[in-house]
């Protein structure tokens, strides 16, 4: 018998680790829908972190007045999502200027034009998406699987392994993935946890959180983390560019480079570019990190 679509692709989004961050992307593409055209253009909804929807609005009135119907927009959202996503919402003043042009994300240095899947591989892909009857989608969903498929014949080729704590990829010389790393070195506090997770926050985000912490204690911690970031930097790149021909250890100080960027800058993983990172670690690390 012939399982219902959505119990197929639920299914495999779920072995991609795609579902949540897929529902999360949902929150904020529907959020036009349920503000209402009146109120749309003055709101953009920025991201969602841990069941907290952040929305931008472009004068305090209107902030003022989404206040009063947050619950509702709470229930609204979560019934058409069919699951309850959305715990709270939180709304701060800034610009929502539509036009404004993303940077382009960084493609990964996984080289996977050379991985070919078997025949068995290719039809396993065939079959789990045979109940999908809309060919665009089945073509969408093809593509991620096989690529998903090759990515992790790429790291198993070279050695990876998956980290004891998180589950993300990492080389096997490592005890676990860089940000494990880190936070293993000590006993971090939580806000210092939600800075090396989501490197991008703001003084105004993170006391969405914490309502009573401090800016001078925000900016300590950050430099702290910083410090931190660039000795670890500078240290890791001696055997990363020894590495880098078989591939090991170079990704992870490119994400390293990459969270010690989007910490100083305070921009999310989307607004990351070469040239931001060139401005930041300057133009000998910049010829380092291209070899990465």
């Amino acid at each position: 018998m012939v399982k219902p679509i959505n119990r197929v692709l639920e299914k495999t989004l779920q072995d991609l680790s795609l579902s949540h961050k897929i529902k999360e992307q949902q929150v904020l593409n529907i959020w036009p829908k349920v503000i209402g055209d009146k109120v749309k253009k003055h709101t953009k909804a920025s991201y969602i972190n841990q069941g907290t929807l952040f929305v931008t609005v472009d004068n305090s009135t209107w902030a003022h007045q989404l206040l009063f119907l947050k619950e509702d927009l709470i229930s609204r959202l979560n019934q058409h999502l069919d699951q309850k996503m959305v715990e709270d919402i939180r709304f701060k003043l800034g610009s929502i200027n539509s036009n404004s042009t993303r940077n382009h994300k960084f493609e990964d240095s996984f080289d996977l034009s050379e991985i070919e899947l078997t025949l068995e591989e290719v039809n396993e892909v065939e079959d789990k998406l045979r109940p999908v009857s809309d060919e665009e989608l089945k073509q969408k969903l093809y593509s991620i699987l096989v690529k998903n498929k090759k990515l992790n014949k790429w790291k198993e080729k070279e050695g990876w392994v998956r980290c004891d704590y998180c589950s993300a990829f990492h080389p096997k010389e490592a005890k676990n993935c860089i940000i494990c790393q880190l936070k293993s070195r000590k006993n971090f506090s939580k806000i210092e946890n939600l800075l090396i997770e989501n490197p991008w926050l703001t003084y105004e985000e993170i006391i969405d959180f914490f309502p009573s912490f401090s800016y001078s204690d925000y900016n300590r911690i950050r430099e702290e983390l910083l410090t931190d970031f660039w000795q670890d930097i500078k240290e890791r790149i001696p055997q990363a560019m020894k590495d880098k021909n078989n591939g090991r250890s170079t990704q992870e100080v490119r994400v390293l480079i990459q969270n010690y960027v989007m910490l100083k800058k305070r921009i999310q993983p989307d607004n990351l570019s070469r040239n931001i990172i060139k401005k930041v670690i300057g133009k000998n690390y910049i010829q380092v990190y291209d070899q990465l």
